[in-house]
Parts: C-alpha cells; structure tokens; sequence
C-alpha cells in the first residue's frame, strides 16, 4: 500500500475474502483503503419464528475465524447451551423470556458494520526491535476464554500492540470448580499460542503468558505428578504447548481475557481499548513482570497412603508370605518323583510324569527326557525342567511370560514358557491367568447386540399395496433436459415410496426438494396407487412443508 501513492488509490474497492468459493458464509472484507477488515453480515427478518435452528442459522450468519468479536459470540453460545438443557427441538418456538434475550443478543448483531480491525501487525518493520506475543486466559463460571495479542517494539520506542486471535469455550454442564475452568483456559491458550507462534515463525523464548489465578501458576511450577488425574493432563499438556516459567501473574481489571470470558455487546466491545490493544502496561517501553510472592497450594494435591506389612512368623503355612519361603529350591516341588529317581528307580506308574521320561541333571534338577539329543537346539529347549501347577513359582513364571509375550495368547505364552519348563497342566493354567487379566479382558471383550424392537403393526398386518407407505429422497441424478448441440443437463432427485406391507416400490422423478416438489410428486404416485392411510417420513424440512400445506389447503 505504501508503494501507491495516495492520488492512484481507490477508495471505493473492497475485495471480499473468498477463502473455499463461499462469499456468502463469510462476511468478512478487506478495505484497501483504510488496511482494514470489516464484517458485513444479514439476519433473518424479525417476524419469522423464533427456533433453535433459526437462531444457530443467525449465528453463523457472523463469521469470526480469528475471534475478534468473541465477546460477542460466547453469549450466544451460553444461549445456545441454554436452549440444549431446555430440550428444545429443532423446529419448536422458544419462550417468550428466551425470544426477549434473543432479540436483544441479535439486536446488537447490527453494530458489527463498525467494527474494523487493523491487517498490519507492524512486524515487517525495519524500525522493528523486538517482536512479541502476549497472552492472556481467564473463566467465568460460565465460559472460559484465551486471547493473544502482538506486541511491536520500535527503535525510536514507540510500542504498537494489536489483537491477533482469540478462542472461547463454554463451561461444561457438570459443575466443576473455577481454578479448573481456569486451568482449561490455560490450556485453551496455550494451544493458540503454539498456532500462532508457528504461523508467524516465532520462538517460544518471545511468548509470554498471564493468568489472574494464583492456583494455576502453583500447579504449573509444580510437578504434575503431585496432581490429581484432571489437573495433572493438563498441566502436561500446557508444558508441552509452552514454557511454564513464562508465566505470570496479571490483575483482573487488567486481564482482556476476562471480557471474552463474561461476555459483551458490540455496542461496548468497539470502545474497549483493553481488548483491542490490551492492557495500558503492555504498551510501556518496559513491562514488569510480576509474579504471585506464594504459589503454594494443596488444591488438587493428591493423598498420598502410606501402607506397612508386618509379617508374623506364627502364622499358618497358607500365608502368602508362607508361599514365597516354601520354594525355595526346585527340589521341594515334586518330591516324591525326585525321591524315586536319586535311589535310581523308575517313577511309579500312578505318577503324572510316567510319560515324560524324568531325569535328574547333575544339579538335580527334575527334567523332561527324550529324543532330542541330537537337535540343534539349546539343551534347555532339549530338556525342560518340570515344574507342578500347584505352586506360587509357577504362577510368577507364567505372569512374566505373559508380560514379556505382551499379552499373548494361550499358544504363545505355552510356546515361549517350554523353552525353559514343562509346566504340568501347563494350557489350563495359562487359561485360568488369561481370564483373569484385566487388560485381556478389556480388549476381548464382546459388545451386546442391542435387542431389535417388535415391527409396526403396519409391517405385519395384510393390506392394500401402498396403504401404508414410507418415503425418503435419494439424489441428486444430472438428467438431460435437451438433446442436439448445446444439450443442457440439470440436477433432479428421485421420490421413493416404499409399501409397509409387501416391500413394493414406487419412483417419482422430482425436480427438486422443496415442499413443492415434493407435493406434485405425492400427487402423481396417489393417482397412480391410491391415497395412503399412513405415510412416515424423516422429518425432513420439505416433508414438514408439505404436511403444513397438505393439512391446511386453505
């Protein structure tokens, strides 16, 4: 712009910014002659019915990506919030209290025409000396909200400061207290802080941070660990996003963020100088850094349970501890089968092992015999040691095994424990300690089939084809409205009618999907199969229409 000089500038040009090819559902226009974008928007006409789905089409009439009405648009949303706890359908009329709040809210939606926010950030400045990035988070109980603000130093010490984005947040519908909802909102922020750090090729070393909540900056400069589940993921991830030693404390009066998290008509937000340029302090040569003089807080501190086992050594032999001192040397398991074979006998016939062909090694180790000497294959792999499925060793030997097999089934963990051992009633046991998994359990899990309802009493009763009907559109089909050079085709959509009883069907061709449409092709089908008694729809807008029409033809 500076490169034109002023005679050869238009002041009449505006260029809408048309960003996916949908001018209409953006608003927004960049006026070549004052730099400056501006918002341009309609709302629907005062006399039409007042529903949920009117009011959401309202709202989005205001496009706002970078949140520079956000004040604004957090009331609606809390209203929204409101008409969802209410259990509003989509096309039913509001209260006469809410349409009297609404009306006020879309009043103001006129004095968007005044607002006008600056393009140029001052950053490709040659006079430039340090570029920063400011932000701000704060909560209400009823929204929370983050804003970021570019702060421009100049070498003749001139500051500019200009409002680059914010985001909001309403606050959920389970209560929860105000430092989490202020913890969220330091979340929020950090997470458009990194977006517009990398947008704009910053580093972190030039963000810096402001909450008005002591409790949040104790739990930043505290270990997460020390936290509660809720607090401690979010203070994960706002270390992530930034650096937790560049926050600090600002007051309330001073906190822009707080405007967008309470809200504010356009009426005010448009003199407010503490959210367009931030707080007066921002704009120094020199900014004091404050921070709270005590960040301590036990709020959210976990409890820590301090437990103590004190063993007794009179207890029976059942105890766990008992199970732990019973085994230590594998002598011990199979006692008298070992016994048999250190007095060179053979195990007796009634034994488990007679088909393993047992044999002491020289460390008297109870192993399986066979016919694998000459295999290539460790002599463990060769000769496993046989353990019993009655001990506590055995247990821990198959809970590591399952560990390492990273939860293996029952052939993999059998596979990678005889390697080593041959575990008696081994694929039983791996069974048992496989139902009891928690994990496997979770993952194997089979979801219920939901139970399927009776069928109307259409379906099933005998009756006339097309006295019970159902209806729906499928589309759109391009058709060919002229043949010959230059032929012309035009989206049409298909009318379906499908009989309750006996699964006929009936196609109609319809132009498009209006009430209209929609009327001329239930007229043709009529005429063609007789009146239904019935019909059942979606609820479509155009079968709503046509239903109004068709009961009040007068």
């Amino acid at each position: 712009m500076r490169a034109i000089t002023p005679n050869e500038r238009s002041s009449n040009v505006h260029l809408d910014l048309n960003i996916d090819g949908t001018t209409k559902a953006l608003g927004i226009s960049w006026n070549l002659k004052t730099d400056k974008f501006e918002y341009n928007t309609t709302t629907h006409d005062e006399s039409v019915t007042v529903t949920k789905r009117r009011i959401l089409s309202d709202m989005q009439k205001l496009y706002d990506p970078l949140g520079w009405i956000a004040p604004l648009l957090v009331k609606t949303k809390i209203f929204i919030q409101r008409l969802w706890i209410q259990k509003y359908s989509w096309d039913e009329e509001i209260s006469q209290s809410l349409i009297d709040e609404w009306k006020i809210i879309k009043y103001d939606f006129k004095n968007v025409s005044d607002i006008h926010i600056d393009r140029w950030l001052h950053t490709y400045n040659k006079e430039k000396e340090a570029i920063e990035i400011h932000g701000f988070c704060d909560a209400s109980m009823q929204a929370y909200a983050a804003v970021v603000y570019c702060r421009v130093v100049n070498s003749n010490g001139t500051v500019t400061t200009t409002l680059i984005a914010a985001q909001t947040r309403v606050a959920p519908l389970k209560t929860i207290s105000l430092p989490r909802l202020e913890l969220c909102g330091a979340v929020l922020l950090s997470r458009l802080l990194k977006q517009v750090t990398h947008a704009m090729k910053l580093s972190m070393s030039q963000v810096f941070t402001w909450t008005d909540s002591t409790i949040v900056i104790s739990w930043l400069r505290g270990e997460p660990c020390k936290w509660k589940p809720f607090v401690a993921n979010r203070v994960v991830k706002i270390i992530d996003n930034t650096n937790n030693r560049q926050w600090y404390y600002v007051k309330s009066r001073d906190n822009p963020a707080d405007i967008a998290s309470r809200g504010m008509f356009l009426k005010d937000l448009k003199q407010s100088k503490l959210w367009w340029k931030g707080p007066k302090w921002l704009s120094d040569q020199k900014i004091e850094f404050q921070k709270p003089s005590y960040i301590q807080t036990d709020e959210e501190r976990k409890t820590v349970i301090h437990a103590h086992l004190n063993i007794n050594k009179q207890e029976k032999e059942t105890s766990i501890y008992s199970q732990f001192e019973n085994y230590d040397t594998l002598t011990e398991l199979l006692k008298d089968e070992i016994e048999s074979l250190r007095n060179k006998n053979m195990v007796r016939k009634s034994s488990s092992l007679k088909s393993l062909n047992p044999y002491l090694d020289e460390l008297q180790v109870l192993r399986v015999g066979g016919r694998l000497r000459y295999a290539n294959i460790n002599e463990e792999s060769k000769y496993p040691i046989i353990l019993s499925h009655k001990n506590r060793l055995t247990y821990l030997l198959v809970a590591e095994a399952h560990r390492r097999t990273l939860h293996g089934g029952v052939q993999v963990m059998l596979t990678y424990l005889t390697s080593k051992y041959w575990i008696l009633r081994g694929k039983s046991m791996i069974k048992s300690y496989i139902r009891k998994c928690l994990i496997c359990a979770r993952h194997n899990a089979v979801a219920r089939t939901q139970i399927m309802g009776d069928l109307p009493k259409a379906r099933v009763t005998p009756s006339r084809p097309f006295l019970h009907s159902g209806v729906d559109f499928t589309g759109p089909f391009q058709v060919l409205i002229s043949k010959g050079r230059g032929m012309k085709t035009k989206k049409a959509y298909i009318s379906i009618f499908i009989c309750m009883a006996t699964k006929a069907i009936h196609l109609e061709l319809v132009g498009d999907m209006t009430s209209e449409g929609f009327i001329g092709a239930f007229k043709r089908f009529t005429a063609k199969r007789g009146k239904c008694s019935y019909l059942w729809s979606d609820q479509g807008r155009n079968f709503i229409g046509a239903n109004k029409e068709l009961s009040n033809p007068g």
